[in-house]
């Protein structure tokens, strides 16, 4: 866990300061004179550190900051820096002492961030040999400016060369986050690789998140987030355009949502048929209208198949109950009507016996133009 100086200060170091060794002092000194150069106000008194519950919140062992603002003048801060460099903090107060040597703020501030992606390589390593690739590939996008150092870029390079590993959907979908928007932008800034990082992470992912779109379409379920994912994945393998790849991972989830409406019509309509109930479900007009933009092999069998639940086999049901005298001597009953659009504007005559033997004892009130 990283612990900055004032941490250390406010927990140990406060009763020691009188046995302080004197060790160090000009570079702790030259430490001092750059954090109040470079980090206005992070030594000024009256800045004190968090209290209470906010306080609880830095003990993230992931979190990378500077610490607490800290109320202490020079001379408390030299004697807690002489103290560190002599405790087991003296890597950490050793990277700080050799980054205040540098001669302008940008340069110090670029060193403390390679020191800390020479730490955070260490645990990349770690993960990498675990097989923990997704974790590694969320440490390697946790903060670009860490690409100064040699050691960080390494350890990511060797994730970056493992992605193929990955292969579960979900955790594909997790590291695919890091190859859009800001971040994206920023790390291809700091890696220029990473943008084929991504190309071939979104390569890998398509294939397994269709399959996952597709298994979702099949179960009349929908999911969304992969969805969503499937379409970055594809964007990204068209090099950012929404081409042809974009448009087969559109055409399936647009698949995946009129599965689940179409299987509801398909059901309710063999019902109603064989219950001799003339109604028609609703899934029946706006699903197939769905379906007709959808220009894919399943897009058009489903069609096919709704056509036939809804207005050939329920169709000529409704025909037969509602073509009585009673309804039908001075007006043309609506479901009669609503049968007979069908059968027109998708042409369904000859689909079916019963529905063309029904057609054939239809009305004039039904026939007339």
């Amino acid at each position: 866990m990283r612990m900055s100086i004032g941490r250390v200060f406010l927990a140990v170091f406060v009763p020691l300061l009188l046995v302080a060794p004197a060790c160090g002092k000009s570079e702790c000194e030259a430490l001092y004179e750059k954090i109040t150069e470079c980090k206005p106000g992070k030594l000024k008194k009256g800045k004190g550190g968090k209290k209470g519950k906010d306080k609880d919140k830095d003990k993230d062992d992931d979190k990378d900051d500077d610490g607490d603002d800290l109320e202490m003048g020079k001379d408390q801060f030299v004697a807690v820096c002489k103290l560190m460099a002599s405790s087991k903090e003296k890597d950490e107060v050793a990277d700080e002492l050799a980054c205040a040597k540098k001669d302008s703020c940008e340069e110090y501030e670029s060193c403390q961030q390679a020191a800390q992606g020479k730490k955070r390589a260490a645990r990349i390593t770690k993960d990498v040999e675990k097989g923990k690739i997704k974790d590694a590939f969320s440490s390697c996008s946790w903060n670009p400016e860490y690409f100064a150092d040699d050691s960080y870029k390494s350890a990511c390079a060797s994730v970056y060369a493992a992605v193929d590993k990955v292969t579960d959907p979900d955790d594909l979908r997790s590291i695919a986050y890091s190859c859009r928007g800001e971040t994206y932008t920023k790390l291809v800034k700091a890696y220029p690789d990473y943008e084929k990082v991504c190309g071939k992470l979104a390569s890998n992912s398509f294939g397994k998140l269709e399959a996952k779109v597709t298994a979702a379409r099949d179960s009349g379920k929908r999911d969304y987030s992969a969805c969503s994912s499937l379409e970055d994945a594809a964007k990204t393998m068209d090099g950012g355009k929404e081409g042809a790849n974009f448009a087969k991972a559109k055409a399936a989830c647009a698949e995946m949502n009129a599965a689940e409406n179409a299987a509801k019509g398909v059901k309710e309509s063999k019902a109603n048929a064989a219950a001799k109930k003339s109604q028609i479900p609703y899934q029946c007009s706006s699903t197939v209208e769905e379906l007709a933009k959808i220009d894919t092999a399943w897009g058009k069998k489903t069609k096919d198949e709704l056509l036939k639940a809804c207005y050939v086999e329920l169709g000529a049901v409704i025909l037969e109950t509602e073509n009585v005298e009673k309804n039908t001597k001075y007006f043309c009953p609506y479901q009669i009507k609503e049968v007979l659009k069908a059968v027109t504007k998708y042409d369904l005559g000859g689909k079916g016996d019963a529905l063309d033997e029904q057609l054939k004892k239809l009305p004039a009130t039904c026939t007339k133009a």
